[in-house]
């Protein structure tokens, strides 16, 4: 087993033990010495701080609508002593740069997590420069994942969370109210779009961006030893976790229809059987789509 650790949760090791070269080396060839970079969704900023080392003496920014994960993003960067990288709340909608600014503006692991990525990706090409690029990655499409022993439960649950992901868009564009509010999207799990990376490559067409490039690639996403992480990789919150904040979601999705308590618990059982199981395994769609701005 790969014991690579990825997934959504915040404080863990993986999330802070990110890295340029093992999570995006896709990114590379669009960095250049000098470039003007904006990473949207930063997190912890490690990997914003690995690409300001490889673009200096080129300003990088990076952007996030936490601000305890800017906190550490400048924690780190001190740290770390990298002087031409700059961190800042922001939300991924309304980016408060001027247009025609960076020569690279990218997100990893992010457009899955908004509830309007087509308005997001548009900001993105605004903030860029002619010619500049506009980078997502990490966009994952749970459609794509391929799971052993099956979990059945937990496939009527995903299928209803597209459901939900899609009537929370519909009142968002029509102006009305969602839970969380549209400022606080990419630390909120319900508005994970699991269909995201087969959406992308339309989205930037839509968006305006021209001379699309992409790279999917298919990896093990749970791990030997990733119990730990079983809620934010299966979407399905544990019943002796009531303060998890996907109970939120759920509590959501069975006051709007789309699924009940004993579907949720029947996947919980799944799932835990699932990581008993020595020759279990789940293969998950990852893409990278590049557009000219």
């Amino acid at each position: 087993m790969n014991e690579e650790k990825l997934g959504f949760k915040e404080n863990t090791e993986a999330f802070t033990q990110r890295t340029l070269e093992h999570d995006i080396p896709g990114l590379l060839p669009y960095l250049h010495t000098g470039a003007r970079v904006l990473d949207v969704g930063c997190g912890s900023g490690n990997i914003t701080i690995d690409v300001a080392i490889v673009v200096a003496p080129g300003a990088v920014v990076g952007v996030d609508v936490m601000e305890d994960r800017i906190s550490r993003a400048i924690e780190l960067a001190s740290g770390r002593v990298v002087k031409n990288v700059s961190f800042e709340l922001s939300d991924a909608h309304a980016l408060r740069f001027p247009d025609n600014t960076f020569d690279v503006v990218y997100s990893h692991t992010v457009l899955h997590s908004l509830i309007d990525p087509l308005r997001a990706l548009s900001e993105q090409r605004r903030v860029a420069k002619p010619g500049g690029w506009v980078i997502a990655s990490g966009v994952r499409d749970w459609g794509f994942s391929t799971r052993y022993p099956g979990c059945h439960a937990l496939d009527r649950i995903h299928e209803a969370w597209l459901r939900y992901n899609e009537l929370l868009h519909r009142r968002y564009l029509s102006g009305q109210k969602i839970p969380g509010g549209h400022e606080r999207q990419l630390g909120e799990f319900r508005y994970l779009d699991l269909h995201a990376a087969r959406k992308c490559v339309s989205w930037f067409r839509e968006a305006g961006l021209s001379d699309l490039q992409t790279e999917f690639t298919v990896e093990e996403f749970e791990f030997l030893g990733s119990e730990k992480n079983a809620p934010s990789l299966t979407l399905v919150p544990p019943r002796g976790e009531p303060g998890d904040p996907l109970w939120d979601v759920y509590r959501d999705m069975m006051a709007e229809g789309f699924v009940d308590e004993a579907t949720i618990d029947q996947a919980a059982e799944e799932i835990s059987a699932w990581y008993s199981n020595p020759d279990r395994f789940n293969l998950v769609g990852l893409l990278l789509v590049a557009g000219k701005a």
